[in-house]
């Protein structure tokens, strides 16, 4: 079969489109179940999410357009956190001190940041970082590869219109235990 440059044009249009969408029009799918502890010492686990709007960023240290993302990821936090909304950034870093490092240098939230040493990345089926998974309810709204800012309008617009759909989004999260 051969395909002429239009027909080329268009499929790489639609897959660069399905890429920054997300999964708008496909149907929702079940997010995986997942456990992590972040840079801080909080065991969070996707049981206790399974009713709130969460929002994962894949990413590492070595990737310039990830380290651009974790400020968009840390002002999406701030901006929704109060509305209930949990933000987690998952280092696919080889090592906790790389991370740690990493965090240190930059100054970075370790409230927000977790390393993927217990297979996360895979249980998303990434392709590549940054990668982004905003689960609403259990169900995955959205998963976009590339720079968080090329999909953020997105991201806030579904967010938004989840919280609106709620009866109170002033719900306080649920407690986070300690490991220690």
């Amino acid at each position: 079969m051969h395909i002429n440059p239009r027909q080329s044009t268009l499929i790489a249009t639609f897959l660069l489109s399905a890429l920054c969408l997300g999964n708008q029009g496909a149907p929702l799918q079940r997010a995986p179940s997942f456990e992590v502890t972040t840079l801080s010492g909080k065991h969070l686990s996707f049981r206790t999410w399974e009713n709130r709007i969460v929002l994962i960023d894949f990413w590492a240290s070595w990737c310039l357009n990830c380290r651009k993302s974790l400020s968009e990821l840390a002002l999406l936090s701030k901006t929704y956190g109060p509305s209930g909304v949990e933000v987690l950034a998952i280092s696919v870093d080889s090592s906790d001190k790389i991370l740690e490092d990493f965090v240190r240098e930059n100054d970075l939230s370790k409230n927000l940041i977790a390393r993927d040493s217990s297979g996360i990345s895979k249980d998303f089926s990434l392709a590549g970082i940054p990668y982004s998974v905003l689960i609403i309810d259990g169900q995955i709204s959205l998963k976009s590869e590339g720079p968080l800012d090329l999909h953020k309008e997105k991201i806030e617009n579904l967010i938004s219109k989840a919280l609106k759909a709620r009866p109170s989004h002033r719900d306080e999260p649920p407690p986070i235990k300690n490991r220690g």
